[in-house]
């Protein structure tokens, strides 16, 4: 059965397109199957990969209304499979509201798939909507991804109660695999104050924070500019091998310690 894997936060700019992005990258580096979900409207992971979008394009808000199959919506790309997001997945947002189960549309889109990958990575949306909710349901574990900043105190137990809030609403155990640390400047005192304050946050919640933190590199900004991952760009870079130690961390979390096998 493959992992599949939200990385979450409902605060912008956390670092989260950018972590699936290298995940997958790295993830396919290692000669596993990949599959990612742009499930945000602001379609960003579908940019930074590269992929334009044109009116007769499919793009997973077809898929989500059962208008285009799984196959002629899915993009092959460097880092893994795609399924690329549009901007139009915002602008109808209120007519997929409109869907019987509308919260199941994602699960009921790729449960017939996903066995082809080892991982599905699922870039949630910033806001907290019936794609965000979508993303919960279909994603077998959850990884929470903030930005070393002081707002992350109080990011943090925000995003855990709309977790918790959901597991009662929908009636499913969301297993949070952690928080991964992203744009990380270890010579402020804040980071120090931030550690602890979050680690009290989440020994309350019985998950934790990967020791592995991503700090902050303009390395980053330049791979995403020649629509490359890191792996590509830079494989030598600290921020790379960072990218590449957090995928270890979170995966041997995970998969319960075992490394997966390939699929045949």
């Amino acid at each position: 059965m493959s992992k599949v894997i939200c990385f979450l936060n409902q605060k912008a700019g956390s670092g989260k397109t950018t972590t699936v992005l290298q995940t997958a990258a790295g993830l396919t580096k290692r000669g596993k199957k990949v599959l990612m979900v742009d499930m945000d409207p602001q379609a960003k992971l579908t940019g930074f990969l590269g992929v334009i979008n044109t009116p007769d394009t499919a793009t997973l808000y077809e898929l989500l209304k059962g208008d285009a199959s799984f196959d002629a919506t899915l993009v092959r790309t460097a880092s893994g499979d795609l399924l690329p997001s549009d901007l139009r997945m915002g602008a109808h947002e209120m007519q997929l509201n409109g869907f019987p189960g509308r919260e199941n549309l994602l699960l009921n889109a790729i449960s017939s798939y996903e066995r082809r990958y080892d991982y599905v990575l699922i870039d949630c949306p910033s806001a907290v909507n019936v794609f965000f909710y979508n993303a919960l349901i279909a994603a077998t574990h959850a990884v929470i991804v903030l930005r070393g900043e002081q707002s992350a105190a109080t990011t943090l137990p925000a995003l855990l109660g709309i977790i918790r809030e959901a597991e009662k609403t929908f009636r499913k155990k969301i297993e949070i695999s952690g928080v991964l640390w992203t744009a990380v400047d270890e010579r402020l005192n804040l980071t120090n104050q931030l550690s602890g304050q979050l680690a009290e946050i989440l020994a309350d919640n019985k998950t934790q924070i990967f020791k592995t933190k991503i700090k902050n590199s303009p390395v980053v900004t330049e791979a995403i500019a020649c629509q490359r991952s890191l792996f590509d760009y830079a494989p030598k870079q600290d921020v790379t091998l960072a990218y590449d130690s957090a995928i270890t961390e979170v995966f041997k979390c995970i998969d319960g310690g075992k490394e997966r096998k390939n699929k045949k």
